[in-house]
């Protein structure tokens, strides 16, 4: 059961090359569309008792929560891919970095537009993510029409 708290270690923080691996890891979780694969990628990204803060409003819990909101989200997203948008920032066990949603095939090509445009922020613990906020500047609310029913 979700609890209303959220308790962050402080005081020990982890590399800024693990900070940067794991939110370069969290933006290409969405790349698994096994959802076995998917699952065992969270596992190794995320704590156990991870909260997910998506930028809808929702909220989700758990490995499992994660892999449900996930396979929602690539369910609707069948034939793009995420990427990553410039370099990842670190802040003792904080870290952020903006991402963005292209056709599949071209995420090579940064001359491409994105139809979905936002970033990741998340809070560390023992070298894995243990809060995730996702925020959207811009999406095409043609390809997501479901996006707030989830």
């Amino acid at each position: 059961m979700p609890s209303n708290t959220i308790n962050i270690s402080v005081g020990n923080y982890e590399s800024k090359e693990i900070m940067v691996s794991l939110i370069q890891r969290d933006i290409n979780f969405f790349s698994y569309t096994d959802p076995e694969e998917r699952l065992a990628a969270i596992k190794d990204i995320f704590a156990s008792d991870i909260t997910w803060f998506d930028f809808d409003g929702s909220t989700h819990h758990g490995h499992e929560g994660l892999l449900k909101r996930s396979s929602f989200l690539l369910d609707q997203l069948k034939g793009y891919s995420h990427r990553a948008n410039g370099d990842a920032s670190v802040c003792q066990n904080m870290a952020t970095a903006r991402w963005e949603v292209v056709p599949e095939g071209s995420e090579n090509d940064h001359e491409q537009i994105p139809v979905i445009q936002g970033g990741d922020v998340l809070v560390v613990e023992d070298k894995k993510i243990k809060v995730l906020w996702s925020y959207v500047d811009k999406y095409d609310e043609e390809l997501l029409p479901a996006y707030n029913d989830s």
